[in-house]
């Protein structure tokens, strides 16, 4: 059986995609796919303006002739992929490949997740942000992850909420680039290293160099590539590791409750449909944000949207090739752990909150929450709860963007919500 996860964003991703999926009003509304010789009828139980359905799990092919059979999810997939001419043999193959890995992946992180929050819903920001079993809500694999085994799953990512340990490489003077705003890098590399290792085997450390923590996977890729033989000289793994360290929803980004910061680092996985290695262009994004949140207007914006909590990656540094070029493979970040100085209860990834279960969503256990604490009707607490959800987490946002010209992705995994007796209160972005 497919997971009502998997066939959701399958069918909805494709929903909005193809340019001639419609629905057939009835009792109940069909989504209708047009294929080669036919077409597929998923009955829904709730039918959206926007495109996010929610299907009853039948899957139902009608043939150019009118014939109505019952079919299967892998059936339906194939069916889809022929129906496109560039789709074909070995792209097929592989195309139908990742959705059914990804659906087992859910199958396995969902039964995880039941077993983790049988009696309750997350509240903490790290439960939050590994509870998204099912991943991007439209995509036809929101859980690929190529080319991990099943034990490097349970290992690095989140659902199954293991910690891991990072580990440490030394890299010389002048072989490193980087950047920090309003901090030093190598001064904050090693004051984390001492943080995580002890002093002891920080004095490992040659005088000088630049302390580099890697993601394993990320450390395993370095090892085997070419540019760590050419540079072996340069960059030397310590073979330290420091442990407690967790995967949040995106994967790359890895949090530790006791550090000031987490790590964004590049990650030589295929996650849904690209490999997520870091380049030096994007982390200078972060820079620049903090940069500009320092600035005179970026004070104001602050000012202004006083619920709002910007957590910055204001430093970033990577190794440089033999032929001076910022490698991306050993990228890393340093985002903001505001974590370590605040509370993480009541704090909720926006995609989590959203995400359907059998018992409904936590959206929905939320405004419930908050209908009981203010005495509202269910109806009246919805409203509440929206008028809130705009007031700290859009209008921000927009703000952001019409006064200050700064665009920033309204992605359910960039955002971050806190709530007070179930209503929200506050944005982190």
């Amino acid at each position: 059986m497919t997971h009502p996860l998997s066939l959701n964003a399958f069918f909805n991703a494709l929903f909005v995609e193809h340019p001639h999926t419609h629905v057939i009003k009835g009792q109940p509304d069909h989504a209708c796919f047009p294929c080669q010789y036919g077409s597929l009828l998923l009955p829904l139980t709730y039918t959206s303006a926007a495109g996010r359905h929610r299907y009853q799990g039948d899957i139902l092919w009608q043939s150019d002739e009118g014939d109505v059979t019952p079919t299967t999810f892998a059936d339906a997939v194939h069916r889809i992929a022929e129906s496109v001419p560039e789709v074909s043999g070995e792209h097929l193959d592989r195309f139908a490949s990742r959705v059914s890995q990804s659906d087992a992946y859910v199958q396995r992180a969902e039964a995880h997740w039941q077993h983790r929050f049988d009696d309750r819903w997350p509240q903490r920001f790290i439960e939050s942000e590994q509870s998204l079993t099912g991943g991007h809500s439209m995509h036809p694999a929101p859980k690929s992850n190529e080319p991990l085994t099943p034990e490097q799953q349970e290992a690095y990512l989140p659902e199954f909420a293991q910690s891991f340990a990072i580990e440490w490489f030394a890299v010389a003077p002048g072989q490193w680039t980087g950047e920090g705003v309003n901090h030093d890098v190598l001064d904050t590399l090693q004051a984390l290293f001492v943080d995580s290792v002890g002093l002891t085997h920080a004095a490992n450390l040659p005088q000088g160099w630049l302390p580099l923590p890697m993601h394993p996977l990320q450390a395993q890729a370095w090892r085997d590539s070419n540019d760590a033989k050419t540079l072996k000289d340069s960059v030397i793994d310590l073979a330290l590791t420091s442990s407690g360290w967790l995967a949040t929803s995106s994967s790359r980004a890895i949090y530790h409750p006791d550090h000031p910061w987490m790590l964004k680092v590049s990650l030589p996985v295929k996650l849904t449909n690209s490999v997520r290695l870091l380049t030096a262009t994007e982390a200078k994004r972060g820079s620049l944000l903090s940069k500009m949140l320092n600035s005179g207007p970026g004070q104001t914006l602050q000012q202004r949207t006083p619920t709002t909590t910007f957590i910055e990656e204001p430093i970033w540094c990577t190794i440089v090739s033999a032929q001076g070029e910022s490698l991306s493979l050993p990228l890393v970040s340093l985002r903001d752990n505001i974590f370590s100085r605040q509370a993480d209860q009541d704090v909720h990834l926006l995609a989590s909150i959203n995400q359907p279960h059998v018992q409904g969503s936590q959206i929905g256990a939320l405004i419930a929450q908050a209908a009981q604490h203010h005495q509202w009707s269910q109806p009246e607490a919805a409203h509440h709860w929206l008028a809130a959800f705009l007031h700290h987490v859009l209008y921000p946002l927009c703000l952001a963007r019409s006064d200050y010209g700064i665009l920033l992705l309204a992605h359910q995994q960039n955002i971050l919500l806190r709530t007070e007796q179930g209503l929200p209160c506050a944005m982190m972005y």
